[in-house]
């Protein structure tokens, strides 16, 4: 289990705005990872939550910015170096979320 918060208050942005005023952001990371035989397990499975609010929105100018996050993957170990992988996301942010974004691929290390 992996857990972080983060708070930052910044008044000097990387993008600028027209506003001069503190742009608080705060934000949180979960992580939960599952192997059955700890380190000899050919599959595990991961969870991800991200969550990151800010007071303002420097890109688009909105009171108020959200961004919620769920995840799932799923790891498979072929071999040493090669590893495949299977992950769906679900934006919790979006009001009208239908459907999340899914991948499958492969990992490789020479």
């Amino acid at each position: 289990l992996n857990v972080q918060y983060l708070i930052r208050k910044d008044n000097r942005k990387i993008i600028e705005t027209t506003s001069n005023n503190e742009i608080e952001t705060k934000g949180i990371m979960a992580e939960m990872i599952f192997t059955p035989e700890r380190d000899k397990s050919n599959w595990y499975l991961a969870g991800l939550l991200n969550w990151v609010e800010a007071d303002k929105d420097v890109l688009y100018g909105d009171n108020q910015y959200m961004y919620k996050t769920a995840t799932l993957h799923f790891g498979y170990l072929l071999q040493r170096n090669f590893r495949l992988t299977l992950e769906g996301t679900y934006d919790l942010s979006k009001e009208n979320a239908e459907f999340g974004r899914f991948s499958i691929g492969f990992v490789s290390a020479f």
